[in-house]
């Protein structure tokens, strides 16, 4: 790892890979945190001394195995609640919002009992870490909830069974309670109908550079976790059904966004896809969740391409946040004030939010501008690259200036913001000079993913700035563009103030 004061300011915001490790960090740091806490107690329960035991059978495991179970998304969320709970519990410290809709989710009546429980969950990555190395692990039995993943493989299990996991009895089979019978259950290379009450799921998984990206939506049926939750239902016959989309749209980063698919396998570890216009939310990630994120397929592998940039950023502009605030308060609460205009959304935005999306944003007008001048690919592409072009570079300087007129940055946040509004610039810069503006036909996606030219309203050809006036007209609510007005640039001042 270098130290931080070691990588130059574009380097760390864009393509330091060591960004993706330091949430992987915190979450080592807070189970032994956890442990220390725990060795020193002068009495335990029952639950803190088989987590005892199985900690300090984790810290016998190499250090290879141990790693791979740090990096899965679901340790970091294990760890940090499992620090927050333990502090409540024992040091009197109140619960943050996170830890509070997790006791809630859990329907759990009392901090005491949901300790208890979270801290038997340690025995998912216990098994883990045994698969992974090989090695016997005895424990008493785990209920989990169907379907469930077993922390970074492939395995999940799914049905109506009463599962509960009893360990690794040897490579390739768990030791397990199964509707309250005590037996074996495989850990098969292809997925297995084991009984009429259970399946065993084995997901797809896509590999680069001895890095591994798993397409697991079993791994995202966490408690407290509502959006990013809603991909499970797709199962994972979906994701092997979709896999060779994603390998397509893989395709186009590697082309169109190299930096970013050089990068991509360093910070992703889990990620679902689920069919067109299901539930309420299309794609998304979580900071709980670091390194996985939820993806709607698409027939386009193009447009999928950008999805995987956008929550690819967010992703790392979560680890970018282990090292500090960006934004302090100053008129307004960063987090808890939504109430500024977001182009890309029909709800009011913190200034959190608009910050996250300038900086995902613009990596996808980096993406766009790539494909766009790409002569060959064809006149849809082409026609909906010029599309995404003339809208982002709009959107993102209403975005930007709404940062630079109302939040109130830390050192850390001015030093991102000052990087990113230069980049912002240039990409209006190669906008103009690839002679893109807002009269370019707006595209958009139709409900069976494919690219389509028309208007939302009366099916006919709409300009971009239609589309954009006509959102601002919608979802202004604060009327916050007219207090940037000056600021902007005449590009935007003659679409708004025409």
């Amino acid at each position: 790892m270098k130290p931080l004061n070691a990588i130059d300011a574009p380097a760390l915001f864009w393509t330091e890979p060591d960004v993706f490790q330091w949430k992987a960090e915190k979450a080592v740091g807070a189970l032994y945190a956890v442990g220390d806490v725990l060795r020193t107690a002068a009495t335990l329960r029952a639950s803190e001394r088989e987590f005892l035991e199985l900690f300090r059978w984790s810290e016998t495991v190499p250090a290879q195995p141990f790693q791979q179970v740090a990096v899965d998304p679901r340790f970091y969320h294990w760890a940090r609640l499992a620090f927050q709970l333990l502090t409540a519990v024992r040091g009197g410290v109140e619960l943050p919002p996170t830890a509070r809709a997790y006791l809630k989710a859990t329907g759990i009546d009392s901090v005491r009992t949901l300790l208890d429980t979270h801290l038997a969950q340690y025995k998912t990555f216990v098994l883990a870490l045994a698969i992974l190395e090989g090695r016997a692990v005895n424990f008493s039995p785990l209920p989990v909830r169907l379907p469930f993943a077993i922390p970074a493989t492939h395995w999940s299990f799914t049905g109506d069974a009463e599962l509960a996991l009893a360990g690794l009895r040897c490579p390739g089979i768990a030791r397990a309670v199964v509707s309250g019978v005590v037996v074996d259950l495989p850990l098969p290379s292809t997925s297995l109908e084991w009984s009429s009450a259970l399946r065993i799921e084995v997901a797809p998984t896509i590999e680069q550079a001895g890095r591994a990206l798993v397409l697991q939506p079993h791994a995202f049926n966490v408690p407290g976790l509502r959006d990013i939750a809603s991909v499970v239902s797709a199962g994972v016959p979906y994701q092997w059904a979709s896999a060779d989309t994603l390998r397509a749209a893989l395709d186009w980063m590697q082309i169109y966004a190299p930096d970013t698919h050089a990068q991509f396998f360093h910070g992703m570890r889990v990620v679902a896809l689920k069919p067109p216009f299901t539930g309420r939310v299309q794609n998304t990630s979580c900071s709980r969740l670091p390194g996985a994120a939820m993806f709607t397929t698409t027939a386009e592998p193009v447009t999928l391409a950008e999805d995987l940039i956008h929550e690819f950023y967010h992703n790392r502009l979560f680890g970018l946040e282990e090292q500090g605030d960006f934004l302090s308060v100053r008129d307004f609460d960063p987090v808890a004030d939504e109430q500024f205009y977001s182009p890309w959304r029909e709800d009011p935005r913190p200034l959190y939010g608009l910050l996250h999306a300038t900086y995902v944003f613009e990596r996808v007008l980096d993406y766009w501008l790539a494909v766009f001048e790409h002569a060959t690919l064809g006149q849809r592409v082409s026609q909906y690259a010029a599309a995404r072009v003339a809208s982002l570079r709009i959107q993102l300087e209403v975005a930007s200036q709404q940062l630079r007129r109302y939040a109130a940055f830390t050192p850390f946040g001015q030093s991102l913001f000052d990087a990113l509004t230069c980049l912002v610039a240039a990409g209006a810069a190669e906008a103009d000079r690839l002679g893109i503006d807002a009269g370019t036909v707006s595209g958009t996606l139709n409900t069976m993913g494919h690219l389509v030219f028309h208007d939302d309203v009366n099916d006919q050809p709409s300009t971009v700035a239609d589309s954009l006036r006509r959102h601002r007209e919608r979802f202004d609510a604060f009327q916050r563009l007219e207090g940037i007005r000056r600021d902007c640039s005449p590009t935007v001042q003659s679409l708004y103030w025409k």
